[in-house]
């Protein structure tokens, strides 16, 4: 049954590349967020240390605004990469089950073969005290 064993590896192949993908996604979106969160704290530092002019409050305005767009953008990607998540995790999860029932075929096929051969080594065992059962009364 190497075509089983084969279509194990490829199943393994696969699931590793979808856990891989599942891992690039939630790395994605983890560095979304931080880049949003750090969005945060640049403004707060910036607010803090600034004492500005009217002419500057406006430009410092202009910037803020443009942060926050940059920020809600981010979010919105972070949020958009929720749902791949969940879709990926859900072909993680089909592809595990997939493997474990080929794994389950393999292990039934093993037993089954292992059945057999115990039964033929019981039959040539069978055969052998037979064989010598009549020599011996024969003989005696």
């Amino acid at each position: 049954m190497k075509s089983l064993e084969s279509l194990i590896r490829i199943h393994r192949f696969q699931l590793d590349e979808l856990r891989a993908e599942l891992v690039r996604l939630e790395a994605e979106r983890g560095a979304l967020l931080t880049q949003a969160d750090e969005i945060d704290i640049e403004m707060e530092v910036e607010s803090a240390r600034i004492h500005l002019g009217l002419a500057e409050a406006q430009g410092f305005s202009v910037w803020i605004g443009a942060r926050l767009a940059h920020q809600a953008g981010l979010r919105r990607r972070a949020q958009d990469l929720d749902a791949e998540i969940e879709a990926q995790r859900d072909r993680v999860a089909e592809g595990f089950r997939e493997l474990k029932t080929i794994e389950l075929l393999w292990e039934e096929h093993l037993a089954r073969a292992a059945t057999e051969r115990a039964r033929r080594e019981t039959a040539a065992l069978d055969e052998a005290a037979l064989t010598a059962h009549i020599r011996a009364t024969r003989a005696g």
